[in-house]
């Protein structure tokens, strides 16, 4: 192979030559080391997406240490790799002196675990009052267990090196005079010989083998011992993986530790790919990004996000919202917007307290929710189940482990093994039902089906509705292709109205569990999905935020459709919008510091998409209230139409950016849903009460 142009004939400074080469050899190594830091400082930079992440209980920063240590161990061993191997695969040749590993160079590689554990001490402490004591005994013990994964890697290299008297041990883990002397006793053990002989015949039959083994054929003892440390990685990776899923109901281990496992995963196979091709010069990234691309013109569809959905019966049987509203001379109708969990626990609070007034449930006629407001709609329409607390509790509950353990222990496989992922996943389901989760969407249903008795389908909820067991129900999605709505629901509306049924349109049903987590679908976080059925493939739902994150849109629609038997009996009505954020503060924007300013160039390339993001929910809070406005003037002739908004207050303790856009609530953001309700539920429950005339 050519050699690399030396620093002394580039036509550029010295130094400039070297970090170039430095960053490009290294490249995964440090953005795995940058993405550790970035990690840790997410709680800072947004608050409301990743405080969650690292709210975790003692027993969970323990393991969360020792990842984060593994993680930032597995970069600096990476990177000795490159720097002892690199130059024979690369140039030809081996450095004549390289200096040894020290522990100086050791600890400096560990300082963004160290930033990663800091963090997760410090936010479980703040947020849920985890005893400091209990959070550093557990961090301790976390990296004991980092140190124990590191000296098991040891004992495998004692096991599997050619050298039964004295092994040499590569330092690409530890200084190589810190190998302990029972370490060295492992290679006096009674070993066959096949297994000393192993690293000889797989260094033998590599292909262009140049920076991996000897002219002999025998393995670098650094990729032996790389070997046997990616071996003792996987021990946390199949607890994590699978053992997890013995419990019942499955203890998935927290978002954070998913996330460290899948980057101690990235660091290793990226780096071992970018050590193989560079030896041709080949860009891996670029490649990647081509292969990525091709596949998605392939003919055959390589992966896929789905939920399962089967035709409706035929005939179908209608109910329509002038069925349910039928004599009766009060009817609320609830929109309950979007957020995540916050908007949860929020509506299942707003619901749950409503519904102590007398006639409340009588008089609720129809709930149309979206996203977050669909998670609390479900577990209120779904109290009277057995469960762990009551409705407004258990939507308190955290949803992020399950997305986090299926994002790095599922969805990755389409990386690793594309489109292979379908058949492994249908072996694993064969041997073990309950590890049939394909993706973080089908994990989010599984936990979201746990406070359902049984898989309530919309036909038995059609029932219900139909013997005023429960009110009209809209899980709110959205259309890929149209951008139109398509609610789930429990009854039809009619075919004149813009809005249609998901089940009127596609003549499908699903289970509420599915269309839950549909209307869920929050981005990046749950994955756009296409129902099971082969006529519908093509077709893709996300979540109803991104036609209108208020619900108010359907609960309008469920009006108008009702309005005649509305106004035969001269009804009055109430719409309740639950809004689950407080409100922006009014004046202009506060500027920001001069650390933080963007450059002008950037600004101007940001802010179409940032007005863009900021108008999607200022421009939908202002087009429902000016719709709900000419609602009310429209059908004054009718009806006696107004509307409240449950408000999440501004309270003094809580600030916009704090609450949370994810799905987990740490136990101070739970106390501020009680606060929230000891300041404004009054005035909410005294508006409702003077509607039913209690």
């Amino acid at each position: 192979m050519p050699r690399l142009v030396t620093a002394s004939s580039a036509p550029y400074p010295l130094f400039m030559v070297l970090a170039a080469r430095l960053v490009s050899r290294y490249r995964f190594s440090i953005l795995t080391l940058l993405a550790l830091v970035f990690l840790a400082a997410t709680p800072s930079l947004n608050p409301s997406l990743a405080t969650g992440l690292f709210d975790l209980k003692p027993l969970e920063i323990g393991f969360a240490s020792a990842l984060a240590i593994l993680v930032s161990w597995s970069c600096a061993a990476t990177m000795r790799l490159i720097q002892l191997y690199g130059p024979l695969r690369l140039d030809g040749q081996l450095k004549p002196s390289i200096p040894p590993l020290t522990w100086s160079s050791l600890l400096a590689a560990l300082i963004p675990a160290a930033l990663v554990i800091a963090q997760a001490v410090f936010t479980s402490v703040r947020q849920s009052q985890v005893p400091l004591v209990w959070a550093l005994i557990f961090l301790a013990a976390g990296a004991g267990l980092a140190l124990i994964i590191v000296y098991l890697a040891l004992f495998g290299y004692a096991v599997l090196a050619p050298s039964a008297s004295a092994p040499d041990f590569p330092d690409i883990l530890i200084p190589s005079h810190a190998i302990l002397p029972w370490v060295l006793k492992v290679a006096s053990f009674p070993v066959p010989a096949w297994i000393r002989n192993l690293s000889a015949s797989i260094g033998s039959r590599l292909p262009c083998r140049s920076g991996y083994a000897d002219a002999e054929g025998r393995l670098f003892p650094g990729h032996l011992l790389a070997a046997t440390f990616t071996l003792a990685l996987l021990l946390p990776s199949a607890f994590f993986g699978w053992v997890v899923l013995w419990f019942s109901p499955p203890a998935y281990p927290p978002a954070l530790c998913s996330i460290l496992f899948l980057l101690a995963f990235l660091v290793w196979a990226f780096n071992g790919l970018c050590f193989y091709f560079d030896y041709w010069r080949i860009p891996l990234l670029t490649c990647s990004v081509l292969i990525a691309l091709s596949a998605g013109f392939a003919p055959i569809r390589f992966h896929g996000y789905e939920f399962r959905a089967w035709p409706m019966p035929r005939p179908p049987v209608r109910l329509e919202p002038e069925d349910l509203v039928r004599g009766e001379p009060r009817v609320i109708i609830v929109a309950a917007e979007g957020g995540g969990i916050q908007a949860a626990a929020w509506t299942a609070e707003i619901l749950m307290r409503l519904s102590a007034i007398p006639g409340f449930d009588c008089a609720l006629k129809a709930i149309s929710a979206v996203s977050g407001g669909s998670v609390g709609a479900m577990h209120y329409v779904t109290r009277a189940n057995p469960g762990p607390g009551p409705a407004n509790l258990r939507a308190r509950a955290s949803l992020l482990n399950p997305i986090g353990w299926s994002l790095a222990f599922r969805d990755s496989r389409r990386l690793r093994y594309p489109g292979l992922h379908h058949l492994l996943a249908a072996f694993e389901a064969r041997l073990w039902p309950e590890a049939n989760l394909p993706d973080r969407g089908a994990a989010l249903e599984r936990q979201l089906s746990r406070f359902l008795t049984r898989e309530d389908t919309f036909e038995d909820w059609r029932e219900r509705a139909r013997k005023g067991l429960m009110p009209a129900v809209f899980f709110n999605t959205t259309v890929v292709s149209s951008g139109r709505p398509a609610p789930f629901s429990n009854i039809d509306l009619p075919p004149s109205l813009p809005v249609q049924t998901f089940q009127r349109q596609f003549e499908h049903d699903a289970s509420v569990a599915s269309a839950v987590r549909l209307s869920a679908a929050f981005p990046l976080v749950s994955p756009a999905a296409s129902p099971s059925s082969p006529a519908w493939s093509h077709l893709e739902l996300v979540d109803g935020g991104y036609f209108d994150n208020t619900g108010v849109h359907t609960a309008l629609a469920f009006l108008a459709a009702a309005l005649p038997e509305l106004e035969r009996s001269k009804a009055s009505v109430l719409l309740i919008r639950i809004k689950s954020f407080p409100p922006e503060p009014n004046g202009p924007p506060p500027a920001p510091s001069r650390f933080w300013r963007s450059p002008e160039w950037l600004q101007q390339i940001a802010a179409p998409l940032g007005a863009l993001l900021s108008t999607r929910t200022s421009g939908q809070d202002n087009s429902t209230a000016r719709a709900l406005d000419l609602t009310a003037i429209a059908y004054a002739s009718a009806i006696n139409f107004s509307w409240i908004d449950a408000r999440f207050p501004a309270l003094s303790s809580v600030s916009p950016a704090q609450v949370p856009l994810n799905w987990h609530l740490t136990r101070k953001q739970q106390r501020w849903i009680d606060d929230a309700w000891t300041e404004a539920g009054p005035g909410i429950e005294r508006q409702v009460r003077a509607f039913l005339g209690r």
